[in-house]
């Protein structure tokens, strides 16, 4: 199963009765990459249950107990792409650069893991 998908489901199970009902945009590996100027690619080399639990400050329901389980993964770096830029947009919340009218790339760089 494609992981992008697997972590939607995943983060659409945790919303609950509360959240309304909207559109869900299922993102290429293409459109990300576009979108991002910060790009990690890694893989799990371990999963460990930390045995406890967490509401995470979300209030229960007759139908929904929010007790999220804690799990620490470590991931192996595989793959880093990084886009220096400049922009005319000032940063803010759900800050958009690429909506500036001034936007440039100046500088990509990818860095792949090389084992010997």
């Amino acid at each position: 199963m494609n992981i992008k998908l697997l972590l939607c489901l995943a983060l659409g199970l945790c919303g609950g009765s509360r959240a309304s009902a909207r559109a869900l945009r299922l993102w290429s590996d293409d459109e990300l990459m576009k979108a991002s100027n910060l790009v990690v690619v890694g893989q799990p080399i371990a999963m460990q249950d930390l045995n406890e639990t967490n509401s995470l400050g979300w209030s229960s329901t007759a139908t929904f107990q929010p007790r999220f389980r804690g799990v620490e993964t470590p991931f192996k770096v595989l793959e880093v792409k990084t886009t220096m830029f400049e922009t005319d947009e000032p940063a803010q919340h759900m800050w958009s650069p690429q909506s500036g009218k001034k936007y440039r790339v100046l500088c990509e760089k990818t860095f792949k893991l090389v084992v010997k």
